[in-house]
């Protein structure tokens, strides 16, 4: 939290073993707001004050009468001057794995439309669809055996391999289309990094690979293709691993306005008869981190859960 205000607040005179920097030492700070993860740099000259007990990261502070400045490239920063004021409010809070806050934890039936990152604690209920390539690193065609489909135009011998995943998840409170794309695919489908790599290797043979489901209504068969990679990566997509605790990190990219203007007539039968109604296509969200949960841990992000929504 930053204030532009000045202040008269000064603070003390920095003596010799106040600090344990060596002399004419700045430090460069990174404030982010925790709702919309904007950030802004903040250089912090300690000559002119001892350095503030309990400014780590993830802690909640208070800076007011910053001199704002702006660089030879055009960029706005925050620099420290004499009257500078620097209070922690709060001590560091949990730290994701890019350093920042972890963001809130939500429920799938409370999200706003609003494209801030946001937690939540989820399960897969099928996984709809994954895609396998690999791109050319020069033009982004397919890459397939050491070649680029464009070649001789493209004499790019390297290629950079791609994966997407489009599955469908609930938390108890509703439904969400969740994309997900490169590692939180090999996470998702719970593979080791030697399979992972392996199934690398046999996608390049051809440059892409997509396999699609109709997801719950979708019946088993015992029916297999000739295509024995996309039977595995089928099995790997219906395996009962899939559907585990998982906390996911993400920003949603639907607006609650289009949900509404896209709902599709749908019929349901219960006895002898049928129902019609419209039904909105579930909210769709982008995954920007997707990890494990710990079983000791998951009570805890429940309960923290649970705070949040009261």
């Amino acid at each position: 939290m930053c204030d532009m205000k000045s202040t008269h607040t000064q603070q003390r005179r920095l003596r010799p073993h106040d600090n344990f920097l060596p002399p004419g030492v700045s430090i460069k700070v990174i404030l982010t707001q925790p709702t919309s993860l904007t950030s802004v740099s903040v250089y912090l000259d300690l000559t002119l004050g001892s350095y503030p007990l309990g400014l780590l990261p993830g802690a909640t502070v208070l800076m007011q009468g910053l001199e704002r400045k702006v660089s030879r490239s055009g960029k706005v920063y925050l620099r420290s001057v004499s009257t500078t004021y620097i209070r922690v409010l709060s001590p560091p809070t949990e730290i994701s794995d890019s350093g920042h806050p972890a963001p809130p934890l939500v429920l799938f039936r409370q999200l706003s439309g609003l494209p801030s990152s946001q937690r939540a604690v989820c399960s897969v209920t099928c996984v709809l669809s994954v895609t396998l390539s690999w791109d050319c690193s020069m033009c982004c065609s397919t890459f397939s055996q050491g070649l680029c489909e464009r070649s001789p135009l493209c004499t790019s011998q390297s290629g950079v391999f791609r994966a997407n995943a489009c599955v469908k998840a609930e938390d108890g409170s509703g439904e969400v289309q969740l994309y997900l794309q490169d590692d939180a695919v090999c996470l998702l489908l719970a593979m080791p990094n030697s399979l992972w790599e392996a199934l690398k290797r046999q996608v390049l043979a051809r440059g892409k690979l997509t396999v699609r489901t109709r997801g719950r209504s979708e019946l088993p068969s015992e029916e297999h293709s000739e295509d024995f990679l996309m039977d595995h990566v089928s099995l790997l997509m219906s395996r009962p691993a899939v559907s585990r605790p998982l906390v996911v990190t993400f920003r949603q990219t639907g607006i609650s306005g289009a949900r509404a203007s896209a709902a599709q007539l749908t019929r349901f039968t219960r006895g002898d008869r049928d129902y019609v109604t419209r039904v909105p296509p579930p909210p769709t969200l982008t995954c920007l981190h997707l990890q494990e949960v710990e079983p000791r841990d998951l009570c805890c992000l429940i309960r923290e859960r649970q705070s949040c929504a009261s």
